[in-house]
C-alpha cells in the first residue's frame, strides 16, 4: 500500500469506483418521453453515479439467515442518517441550544468487513495490478542511482502484501474515525468567519477538548477597552457551568502552546462566562483587533480544574470569499464527497494507524523482493509515509461513496435487525441500477404503493419523467413478473397502483410485512425505464 502514490490515479481504477462514478449519460439514452411529454427532464446530480445493471440470479423471496452477510463488528450495527454540516455560522440564541448533532461516521450501517468481500466479489484486489506496478517502478528508479530489474513474482507478491496492508489500515480507520466524529461541535461567536485551513484547525482542537466545544471568537475593539470577554449564555450553562459553579475564581490562562500562564479572574454569576482583566493578557501577546483565536477548556486529569488555552487562526475570509467557499462546500456535500470533518477525521485516524517505524519496516521487507538492493534515506521514507497517508483518504471517499448506495431507504418509522440490514445490502449489490434499496412496512391498504418523496425525486424522476408507464414487477428471484401501472404524481412521489392489490394477493403480501424493493433497468425499449423486484425481509407475526 505504500508504494502506491497518487492516490487518486489508484483509487480510479478499483472496483467500487468504475461502479459509483459511472456517468448518468446512459441513464438518458434509456429514458423515453411519455405522452404529453416535450422534453426529458435532466438527469439530477444525486443520482449521476450508477453502478452497471446486473439481474439478481438468486436473491429468495423470504432473506433467511443463510443469504445473509455475516456481522463482523458490533459496534456498527446502528442506522446513523447523516446530518447536517457543522460548518456554519454559530446561530446564537436559544434555537442553537436545540442543536445536537454529532458527526455520523462515513460509511453508516454497513460492516468493513462486508464491504471488502464485496469489493473482492469478481476477483478485483483494492489495488489494480498494471498502475500499482507503473507506481513501483516510478518511485524506485526516484530514489536508486542503478537501474532496479523488478521479476513478476515480486512484484505478485508486492501487490499481495500491499493489498493486505491497506485492508488492515482500512479496517482500523473505519473503526478510529467513528470516535473521532463524535467529538462536540464548536461554537462561533460574533459571525465569525474561517477559511477552510482554520475550519481544519479548529476541528483538530475539537478532538483534544475534554467534552466542552471549541469557541471561536473575533477580537473586536471592546476586547481592547478593559471590558470583560463574555461567552454565550447558553454555551455557559450548557458547558461550562455544570464544572465551574455560578461563583467567582480565578482561572488559568494559556496562549499557543506556552507552558506558562496568567491567572485570570472569571464570574459565572449573570449565568454567562466572563474573563476580567485580560485586556492586558492579550495586548502583552501581540492580539490585535480582528484576529481570531480558538478557547479550548482543558483539564489536569479527568474531573480536575479547568485552564483556558487560547490558538491564534490567522487570516480571515471576506464575504465574497466565503460565500464562494460555502458554495464549493455545499456542491462537494451534493455530490457525495466527504465533508471537512470526515476528511480531517480519517486523515488524523490514518496518520495514527500508518506509525513511522512498523511502516518502515514493511517498505524494507517487501522491497527486498527486488532483485537489487534499493537504499531508502530517511527524506524517501516519509514522502512515502505522506503519500500513504493522502492515497488511504482519497480510498476512504471511494469506500464511503460506494457505501451510500449499498446503504438501504427506509421510508418509514421500520427497524432493522443488524442481520436484516445486511440482507438488504446484499440485495443492493447484487440488483440495484443506482437506486438504493427501498424498505418499507405494509400498511393496511394495498391499493397502491407511494414512494416517498425525497426518494422519488432523488433516483426515480431523472428515469419517470412525468410519464405514465407499465412496470414490470417481480417478487423474489420469480422469472414471472406481473405489470403495474407506474408514474410520478404531481406532488413528485412515484406511485405503483394499477395492478398492485393483485401482485399482493397473489404473492401472499399481507399487513405488517417489512418488505425490501429493488430496481433494475428495463430491458424492453417499449416498456417502462424501470422494473421492481419485491423481497420479504420479514413476515408479519401471525
Amino acid at each position: 500500500m505504500a508504494l502506491k502514490g497518487k492516490g487518486k490515479q489508484v483509487a480510479s481504477d478499483t472496483e467500487p469506483t468504475r461502479r459509483v462514478t459511472r456517468a448518468s449519460s446512459r441513464r438518458g439514452d434509456k429514458r423515453r418521453r411519455g405522452p404529453g411529454d416535450e422534453a426529458e427532464p435532466p438527469p439530477s446530480s444525486s443520482v449521476a453515479a450508477k453502478r452497471p445493471r446486473r439481474r439478481c440470479a438468486g436473491a429468495p423471496k423470504s432473506v433467511d439467515d443463510d443469504a445473509r452477510i455475516p456481522v463482523e463488528e458490533e459496534e456498527g450495527n446502528q442506522e446513523l442518517q447523516p446530518e447536517g454540516d457543522p460548518d456554519d455560522d454559530c446561530v446564537l440564541g436559544e434555537a442553537r441550544a436545540k442543536q445536537e448533532r454529532q458527526f455520523p461516521p462515513a460509511v453508516p450501517m454497513l460492516h468493513l468487513g462486508s464491504l471488502l468481500r464485496g469489493v473482492l466479489k469478481d476477483g478485483e484486489m483494492l489495488i489494480p495490478f498494471a498502475p500499482f506496478c507503473r507506481q513501483v517502478r516510478e518511485i524506485a528508479d526516484s530514489f536508486s542511482s542503478e537501474k532496479l530489474r523488478w521479476t513478476p513474482e515480486a512484484l505478485i507478491r508486492l501487490q499481495d502484501r500491499a493489498d493486505d496492508y491497506l485492508s488492515q489500515v482500512l479496517r482500523a480507520v473505519i473503526r478510529l474515525v467513528r470516535g473521532v466524529m463524535k467529538h462536540p461541535i464548536p461554537w462561533y461567536g460574533n459571525n465569525t468567519r474561517l477559511t477552510q485551513q482554520q475550519k481544519e484547525a479548529v476541528f483538530v482542537l475539537s478532538c483534544g477538548t475534554s467534552g466542552i466545544p471549541v469557541y471561536v471568537h473575533t477580537m473586536t475593539e471592546c476586547d481592547f477597552t478593559g471590558a470583560p470577554l463574555a461567552l454565550p449564555v447558553q454555551y455557559c450553562q450548557r458547558f461550562l457551568a455544570p464544572r465551574l459553579g455560578s461563583e467567582k475564581g480565578q482561572i488559568k490562562l494559556f496562549y499557543s502552546n506556552n507552558l506558562t500562564c496568567s491567572e485570570i479572574s472569571f464570574s459565572t454569576e449573570c449565568r454567562d462566562f466572563r474573563l476580567y482583566t485580560w485586556s492586558h493578557y492579550i495586548k502583552s501577546n501581540c492580539v490585535k483587533e480582528g484576529d481570531t483565536h480558538a478557547f479550548t477548556f482543558e483539564e489536569d486529569e479527568e474531573g480536575g480544574l479547568l485552564s483556558v488555552r487560547m490558538h491564534a487562526l490567522n487570516g480571515m475570509l471576506g464575504s465574497e470569499e466565503y460565500d464562494k467557499e460555502r458554495a464549493q462546500r455545499l456542491q462537494g456535500s451534493e455530490e457525495g464527497t466527504l465533508s471537512m470533518e470526515q476528511r480531517v477525521a480519517v486523515a488524523r485516524t490514518a496518520s495514527i494507524c500508518i506509525l513511522y517505524s512498523p511502516f518502515v519496516r514493511m517498505v524494507l521487507e517487501i522491497t527486498a523482493c527486488c532483485s537489487s538492493g534499493i537504499s531508502w534515506n530517511r527524506d524517501a521514507l516519509l514522502s512515502l509515509l505522506e503519500a500513504a497517508v493522502k492515497h488511504l483518504v482519497s480510498l476512504y471517499e471511494v469506500v464511503n461513496q460506494f457505501a451510500t448506495l449499498l446503504t438501504p431507504y427506509i421510508s418509514d418509522s421500520t427497524k432493522l435487525t443488524p442481520e436484516e440490514e445486511q440482507a438488504a445490502i446484499s440485495l443492493s449489490y447484487d440488483c440495484a441500477s443506482g437506486i438504493r434499496t427501498y424498505i418499507w412496512t405494509i400498511k393496511g391498504s394495498n391499493r397502491e404503493l407511494v414512494f416517498q418523496k425525497k426518494f422519488s425525486e432523488q433516483y426515480l424522476s431523472p428515469y419517470l419523467g412525468s410519464g405514465r408507464w407499465i412496470a414490470k414487477v417481480f417478487t423474489g428471484n420469480d422469472l414471472s413478473p406481473v405489470e403495474v401501472s407506474l408514474h410520478m404524481t404531481k406532488p413528485q412521489r412515484a406511485a405503483l397502483y394499477g395492478g398492485w392489490p393483485h401482485f399482493m394477493k397473489i404473492n401472499g403480501f399481507k399487513k405488517g410485512d417489512v418488505c425490501a424493493c429493488t430496481f433494475e433497468e428495463g430491458e424492453d425499449e417499449e416498456g417502462a425505464p424501470l422494473s421492481l423486484r419485491v423481497h420479504l425481509l420479514r413476515a408479519a407475526p401471525m
